[in-house]
């Protein structure tokens, strides 16, 4: 190897083997390479991508084949175009796989961030094991029901019970750009309804910091593809809402006395629920659905029509969540 004299060569500390049959070199930066020397069996093992490009000629050690050409400190050496600190990361978890576990823990808020890196490379490498691994992790922050997103919620306020209601409303889910794009490259779209629904509840004007008081999202690092969906999909999920709810309230009672109480009721959530929404730019449907089926005990509404319209606030609710996928123009799954 004959590196540029300017480029600084960084043996990893605890990634660099006196027994290892392969050097890996993987660029840092233009001035500074991290050079693993690993057992070419791990690597190739566990993909097939490196059991192709580490192949070395039967009956020889140090000798290099087509693919592996360079040698360094006395072995093979091969380049590899990734970030070193994730392929520090995959190796870690090659070397010893209860690592893989450790990772996929309950992480926090940012479930998505901190796994993109070696989802990336398994992705890359063809490591389809660690791939389901991290993807059944992140999948498992998102709910695909509606009974899985009312148990969530619920859930969350349980485990928070000091917190208001609202704050532990607010909190039940990660940071949803990372998702969707996360989602969008590894073919997991099973988690984008309740992730685009997330991100439809949140403030748009409060911006991502990681030290949020408030839910944000990375408005930023959605791809122009997912701002369409996003924008489109917001809009079709507000006038749904708005529809659905106000024709809960329209539906005819034999006694006039309560349907000119319910015609109040109604102006009532015009002016407290979607006109709040439509100032503030953002409403949280499912929350709405939920809030008036539990103060549905309207003293001037009779007991049927009370009965009536929670059972079909639920009913909507589920509607609305099954219309998800429509609203926000979202892929099926595709085979693996």
């Amino acid at each position: 190897m004959s590196p540029s004299l300017d480029v600084t060569l960084k043996r990893h500390p605890s990634l660099y083997f006196e027994d290892g049959d392969i050097v890996i070199s993987v660029a840092a930066s233009a001035e500074s390479v991290q050079l693993f020397r690993v057992h070419h069996i791990f690597l190739a093992n566990s993909s097939p991508v490196f059991r192709d490009m580490l192949s070395l000629p039967a009956g020889t050690e140090k000798e290099s084949s087509a693919h592996v050409n360079e040698q360094y400190d006395g072995v093979p050496l091969v380049h590899c175009q990734d970030d070193p600190d994730d392929f520090a990361e995959l190796l870690h978890v090659l070397y010893d796989p209860s690592m893989l576990y450790t990772m996929l823990e309950p992480v926090y808020y940012d479930t998505a961030t901190v796994l993109v890196g070696l989802m990336s490379l398994s992705d890359k490498y063809c490591m389809d094991k660690i791939k389901a691994a991290i993807g059944a992790r992140v999948m498992k922050d998102w709910p695909t029901t509606i009974d899985q997103y009312d148990n969530a919620a619920q859930a969350c306020m349980n485990y928070h019970p000091g917190r208001l209601l609202s704050m532990a409303w607010d909190f039940v889910f990660p940071e949803p750009v990372a998702a969707i794009e996360f989602a969008t490259k590894f073919n997991t779209p099973e988690i984008l309804p309740a992730a685009f629904y997330h991100l439809a509840t949140l403030d748009t004007s409060i911006k991502w910091t990681g030290m949020e008081y408030k839910p944000a999202g990375r408005w930023s690092e959605l791809s122009s593809q997912n701002v369409a969906r996003f924008i489109i999909g917001r809009d079709k999920l507000y006038k749904a809402t708005v529809a659905s709810v106000l024709g809960v309230f329209d539906e005819p009672c034999e006694y006039a006395v309560c349907d000119t109480a319910r015609a109040v009721r109604r102006q009532d959530v015009i002016a407290t629920t979607f006109l709040e929404a439509n100032v503030t730019q953002h409403m949280d449907p499912l929350r709405i659905y939920n809030q008036l089926r539990e103060n549905i005990g309207f003293s001037d509404v009779c007991v049927d029509c009370q009965f009536r319209i929670a059972h079909r606030l639920s009913e909507e609710k589920g509607v609305l969540w099954e219309c998800l996928k429509v609203f926000f123009d979202l892929p099926n799954p595709q085979p693996t």
